[in-house]
C-alpha cells in the first residue's frame, strides 16, 4: 500500500523544473506557488536539493500559510496518509483532499477516490470510490483512468464487470503516458477481454510499459521474455528474451530464474554456461520453484557443471517432496530406496512413492507395490 501511495505522490507532482538554488533564493519572500515547487525538490531530491521530505512538508505548510493553493493540499495530505516527511494523520489527509477537491484539483478528487475505494482513512465503499475516481477520469487524470479500467475488469464499485469498458479507461490512461496502463492494455490483448485478441498489441503496449517505467514490474519483464522465447506477438529472439528474463530476475522472479537458468544451460540466447547454469536454478529452487529444485537435483546427481553429490541432490529432491511435488517424491523415493546420499530406507521409500501415486505418478503406483512387497 505505502509503495502505490508513493507513487502517487510522485505523479501528483507535476512541475517545471529549474535551478534549485535561484528558486530557493526568490522561494522565502517569493509566492505560494514558488514555496510549494520548493517543497517538491526537496521531496524529491531534484537538481541539487538534498532530498528531505520532512523539510518538504514544512515547505507545503508555508505555501498554504501563504495561499491555499489546492496543489499543495494534495501534497501535504499525501504526506498525512503515506507518513512520508511527517507522522502519518489520516484525518488530516482526507480533510485536506476535499479541500482540494472544492478547487477543483483532480489529484484531490483521485485521492478522495482511493481512499475510499480501499477504506483508506474512511469505511471501504467501492461504489463512492468509483464516483470520485470517475470524476477524476474525467477531468483528464490518467492513474483514476487506469484505476478506472481496473474496477470495470474487477466489478467493483462498478454496475457490472465490464471488459469494454475497461480498455476504454486504460486506452484513455495510456493516452496521458500513465505507465501501469500500458501493462493492463497489454494483458487486455493478450487475453481477449474487451477486445480482440492480438499477441502483437500485447507485446507492443509491454514494451512501451517498460521503456516508460523504469520499475516496471517483474510479471511484466517475464512475459516479454516469454513472448521473444515462443515467438508469440514478435519474431522469436532468444537474446531478447534473455534480456528480459535478466531483468526479471533480478528482481527475484524465480520463473525468470528459471528461465534463465534453461538459457544457459541449453546456450539459447546465450553462450552455453553450465556453472551460470546452476546458479540459476539455485537462486530458483531457493525462491521455492519445484520445477528448479528437480532440475538443480538432476544437475548435482549427475555432475552437470559441478561435482556429481548425491547427499546435495536428495536434499533438494525431498524440499521437493516437502512442497507437494508429486517430480520430487518420487525421485526422493528413488533415492531413499537405493541409499544415493541418504542413509537406505525401504519404509520411507515407500512412504515417498505413495505419496507421489496419490498425485497420480503411474511409475511411483507400481513402485510402491513393489517396494511394499520388501518392506517388513
Amino acid at each position: 500500500m505505502k509503495k502505490i501511495l508513493l507513487l502517487i505522490i510522485c505523479l501528483c507532482a507535476v512541475v517545471i523544473r529549474a535551478d534549485y538554488a535561484e528558486l530557493l533564493k526568490n522561494a522565502e519572500n517569493g509566492s505560494a506557488w514558488e514555496k510549494y515547487r520548493v517543497g517538491l525538490y526537496l521531496l524529491y531530491g531534484w537538481d541539487g536539493a538534498e532530498k528531505n521530505p520532512a523539510e518538504a512538508v514544512k515547505w507545503f505548510k508555508k505555501s498554504l500559510a501563504q495561499e491555499e493553493l489546492p496543489e499543495a493540499m494534495t501534497m501535504l495530505g499525501n504526506a498525512y496518509l503515506s507518513g512520508v516527511g511527517i507522522e502519518v494523520d489520516k484525518e488530516k489527509a482526507l480533510a485536506l483532499f476535499r479541500k482540494a477537491a472544492v478547487k477543483g484539483d483532480h489529484w484531490a478528487i483521485s485521492m478522495l477516490g482511493f481512499c475510499y475505494y480501499n477504506g483508506d482513512g474512511v469505511p471501504q465503499n467501492f461504489a463512492a470510490g468509483a464516483r470520485y475516481l470517475h470524476r477524476a477520469a474525467e477531468l483528464g487524470n490518467g492513474y483514476a483512468q487506469n484505476f478506472l479500467g481496473w474496477i470495470y475488469f474487477d466489478g467493483r464499485g462498478a454496475e457490472k464487470r465490464d471488459y469494454a469498458q475497461s480498455v476504454k479507461w486504460y486506452t484513455r490512461a495510456a493516452e496521458n503516458n500513465f505507465p501501469a496502463a500500458f501493462s493492463s492494455l497489454s494483458s487486455a490483448y493478450a487475453s481477449g477481454r474487451g477486445v480482440e485478441k492480438d499477441y502483437c498489441m500485447a507485446v507492443h503496449f509491454l514494451l512501451r510499459y517498460v521503456a516508460v517505467d523504469k520499475e516496471a514490474s517483474p510479471g511484466s519483464l517475464f512475459s516479454l521474455g516469454e513472448a521473444y522465447a515462443r515467438g508469440d506477438g514478435t519474431k522469436k529472439d532468444y537474446v531478447q528474451a534473455v534480456k528480459y528474463y535478466k531483468l526479471a530476475a533480478e528482481q527475484g522472479d524465480s520463473e525468470a530464474l528459471l528461465r534463465l537458468a534453461n538459457c544457459y544451460a541449453f546456450g539459447d540466447g546465450t553462450a552455453k554456461d553450465d556453472m551460470a547454469a546452476n546458479q540459476y536454478y539455485r537462486m530458483a529452487a531457493e525462491q521455492g520453484n519445484t520445477r528448479a529444485m528437480l532440475v538443480l537435483a538432476a544437475r548435482l546427481y549427475h555432475g552437470a557443471g559441478c561435482e556429481r553429490n548425491f547427499a546435495e541432490a536428495a536434499k533438494w529432491l525431498a524440499k521437493a517432496a516437502d512442497a507437494g511435488d508429486s517430480g520430487g517424491c518420487f525421485g526422493y523415493a528413488i533415492m531413499l530406496e537405493r541409499g544415493d546420499g541418504v542413509p537406505k530406507d525401504l519404509a520411507k521409500a515407500l512412504e515417498y512413492y505413495r505419496k507421489a501415486a496419490s498425485y497420480g505418478n503411474k511409475m511411483a503406483i507400481r513402485a510402491a507395490e513393489r517396494v511394499s512387497h520388501l518392506v517388513k
